[in-house]
């Protein structure tokens, strides 16, 4: 009667080894897909914030450049009458 005690027990071990082992693994699959999943979350809103700000930095730099363009138009300007009326001024 020990034997046959033995022999399920050993029989029991034999299929509850592989059961709990690919159990392990399947949870263990599920919890590095969450991560990667979350993972790839983050990354995405990290790529997004930055297209925001390069896009507002763009913005800013050709605001500043039609600033600047704006400013080195009035000083042409103030040149072109200030060499006419030195022109004038000469004739």
């Amino acid at each position: 009667m020990e034997n046959w005690v033995v022999l399920v027990g050993l029989g029991l071990v034999a299929v509850a080894a592989p059961t709990v082992f690919y159990l392990g693994r399947l949870l263990e699959r599920r919890a590095a897909h969450r991560a990667r999943a979350t993972g790839q979350d983050l990354a995405d809103r990290l790529l997004a914030d930055a297209r925001k700000d390069a896009e507002v930095f763009r913005q800013s730099l050709i605001t500043s450049g039609k600033e600047e363009l704006a400013k080195a138009r009035e000083l042409w300007e103030a040149e072109a009458v200030r060499r006419r009326d030195e022109i004038a001024r000469s004739e």
